[in-house]
């Protein structure tokens, strides 16, 4: 009998007799006990705490950091908010200056969603640690281009479900039907839309950004855009962010 063969031979028979020696058990009963944790008896480790500390300290110093003050809250509304047009405008800002250095044509608009701002910006200082509590997601940047028709089902969910985050356009709805659109002047079979990864693969239900005539990746983080935008701004004073009427429902 060859060394290969028998080799064969005994792991079979292993596996036999370890599949008849095993015991196969069922749960008949099961009781459940809540533990509390006495959390006043818990000493630190000190050691644990020595290494953690460093760390520490430089997350604390970082989040600290103040990128410029503000005249006044900058949060959201109803109809139309500060915060929704801040970040819509530095994301098409972005995402446009990228489009140019790729060679490809500027957006039409950015569309974001509300749910994605996650609260307001503070009258005063704003610093590092205020912008990842407002955007604390990693989402990117990116470009899709689609027909005109996905276009139009995108201006009915704005308008369905009161969205306004928004850049590059300026709507007025009536009863549910948008009567002025500043891009309506603009005759075209196919839009270029800045908007974030999420939302480019149907988060939010966005699904007219599905299976895109083209996707671009622009790769630049919300977030981190919103950091330099603020710290190129604080050469010129206190940020100061107002509402300019580009949703106006009736």
């Amino acid at each position: 009998m060859s060394k290969q063969i028998l080799k064969t031979f005994t792991l079979l028979l292993l596996s036999y007799l370890f599949s008849a020696c095993s015991t196969n058990y069922i749960v008949t009963q099961h009781n459940t006990k809540l533990i509390p944790l006495k959390t006043k008896e818990i000493i630190p480790d000190s050691s644990c705490l020595k290494i953690i500390l460093p760390y520490q300290n430089f997350i604390k110093d970082s989040m600290s950091k103040v990128l410029i003050k503000s005249d006044s809250i900058i949060g959201t509304d109803i109809i139309e908010g500060k915060i929704n047009n801040l970040i819509a405008d530095i994301v098409f800002q972005t995402g446009n200056n990228n489009l140019i250095k790729l060679g490809k044509t500027k957006a039409d608009l950015c569309l974001l969603n509300d749910g994605g701002i996650r609260t307001t910006l503070p009258q005063g200082e704003i610093t590092i640690g205020s912008i990842f509590e407002l955007m604390p997601f990693e989402n990117k940047i990116v470009a899709v281009v689609i027909s005109k028709e996905k276009y139009n089902e995108m201006l009915n969910y704005i308008v369905l479900e009161n969205e306004k985050t928004f850049s590059g356009i300026r709507l007025e709805i009536k009863n549910n039907f948008i009567v002025k659109n500043s891009l309506d002047t603009i005759n075209k079979s196919q839009y270029i839309i800045i908007t974030s990864d999420y939302l480019a693969n149907g988060g939010d239900n966005m699904n007219f950004f599905l299976n895109p005539i083209e996707y671009i990746n622009i790769g630049a983080k919300i977030r981190d855009e919103i950091i330099y935008y603020l710290i190129d701004k604080n050469k010129l004073g206190t940020l100061k962010v107002s509402k300019d009427q580009r949703i106006i429902r009736n």
